[in-house]
């Protein structure tokens, strides 16, 4: 399993209709234009994806019509994370029985836990998961007391393939690939630092903005590969001014529109996340239009 996870893998988006149902035409169309574009795998219900403000029900139907869409063509991971430790092992068996190859989830929120009922927390999912566990670093999702020890501890079991590794603190994700070992999938997770990740030993790269530019990101991963990081360093520059000039707004906001621009009508957020403006949308559009790889 831990080298079926590698490469370049949008945290991908979950398109809603002019009802806010999930929409499964246009995720047909984002999916196969992803794939197309050459990345490793796709990753459901993620921060990107809003899998926190959606229903287990349409947690588990988005990651079911996926795995349908995709049919085999790349791996499908399931982000299960939720406040409590039951949701997330129920979430994790329907993810398993609708095709995901493996499940993720970050920490327990909201409540603030001891390092000890994080650990457990991880523990349960990954003993019950009848697929493989990514524990998912997130620091900003607050509530839990996760460390980087703690992950070098969880690598240990036997169900725990890896992890999404979200902290432009490169050195704690090389420490971790060289405690870890060879065997373990670290995924980098922030874009900004794709490229300095991949260096550092990860074996590929979770994350939002791969949604509208994954064949940017999927040919930095091509040039290191060839031995090429100067190449490859320019290419996460031109990535890195995009991922700037949408700093300004909200990040899932941001992905949405992008996309919109690109043809694929993923419809807005939901509520309380940013509603962009029709200026905004339009700054964006025009960003799109200015940026060739996009």
């Amino acid at each position: 399993m831990t080298t079926d996870l590698q490469g370049i893998i949008p945290a991908i988006v979950t398109p809603y209709g002019p009802d806010d149902r999930i929409d499964p035409g246009v995720t047909q169309k984002l999916v196969d234009a992803l794939i197309g574009q050459g990345v490793g795998g796709l990753y459901v219900g993620g921060t990107t994806g809003e899998g926190p403000l959606q229903s287990p029900a349409e947690r588990t139907s988005f990651s079911a019509l996926v795995a349908e869409v995709v049919a085999g063509r790349v791996p499908v991971i399931a982000h299960i994370g939720a406040a409590d430790t039951a949701t997330c092992i129920t979430m994790a068996r329907d993810a398993a029985s609708s095709g995901a190859v493996a499940v993720s989830a970050v920490g327990p929120f909201y409540y603030q836990h001891g390092r000890e009922q994080v650990r457990q927390h991880f523990l349960d999912i990954a003993e019950a998961s009848p697929v493989p566990f990514l524990p998912y670093h997130l620091p900003m999702a607050g509530g839990d007391d996760a460390t980087f020890q703690l992950f070098v501890e969880l690598a240990a079991h036997e169900n725990i393939a890896g992890f999404k590794y979200t902290s432009r603190d490169v050195y704690e994700l090389q420490q971790l690939r060289a405690l870890c070992g060879d065997g373990v999938a670290i995924f980098n997770g922030a874009d900004e630092v794709c490229l300095h990740g991949l260096l550092a030993g990860a074996s590929g790269a979770i994350g939002s903005t791969y949604n509208f530019m994954g064949g940017q990101f999927v040919r930095i991963a091509e040039l290191l590969t060839k031995g090429d990081a100067r190449q490859a360093a320019q290419l996460q520059a031109e990535a890195n001014a995009v991922i700037h000039a949408g700093t300004r707004f909200d990040n899932v906001a941001f992905a949405r529109a992008v996309l919109r621009a690109q043809g694929f009508e993923v419809g807005p957020p939901r509520k309380p996340i940013e509603q962009l403006t029709p200026a905004d949308n339009e700054a964006i559009a025009h960003l799109v239009a200015d940026t060739p790889f996009l």
